[in-house]
């Protein structure tokens, strides 16, 4: 139908938005982080944290790029759904953050929130099956999509 066009066209958009600005900061903050951190903290402390720059980075990513389908899900009703799948996130970090903490210190802390990223990301799964199934196919439509408004 139009409007699931429309709906999807977007979503898309919307997704390529949060791309390119989660890939630009990421991007910057990985080629100008050990710089800034020296900066910032000075030469001692840059050292031992610009270890755990990357795995920052790419968690931060990771959780950044979750944004668009987090916020389409809403808007089409599937509250519980990204609930769900964030509470897992938090209970996977927690039990990596236990395990990683004592045998890798700092650096598994951000090991662990990596996963907590992954895990989010798995959000575009039920985005996508509800942006292309049928409009009266969708049970969770308890809220009214915020674009039927517009």
């Amino acid at each position: 139908s139009p409007t699931q066009v429309r709906r999807r066209r977007r979503v898309l958009l919307a997704f390529a938005g949060n791309l390119l600005l989660v890939g630009a900061t990421s991007l910057a903050l990985a080629v100008l982080g050990k710089s800034l951190l020296h900066a910032w903290l000075g030469k001692e402390v840059s050292g031992t944290a610009s270890r755990v720059l990357l795995p920052v980075i790419v968690g931060s990513a990771m959780l950044g790029m979750n944004v668009t389908a987090t916020y389409a899900l809403f808007a089409l009703g599937h509250v519980r759904i990204v609930t769900w799948v964030n509470l897992a996130g938090g209970a996977v970090m927690l039990v990596l953050m236990a395990y990683l903490t004592p045998r890798m210190g700092a650096y598994g802390l951000a090991m662990a929130r990596i996963s907590y990223g992954a895990v989010t990301l798995l959000l575009y799964w039920p985005l996508m099956r509800s942006l292309h199934q049928a409009p009266e196919a969708s049970t969770a439509m308890a809220i009214k999509p915020a674009w039927e408004e517009l």
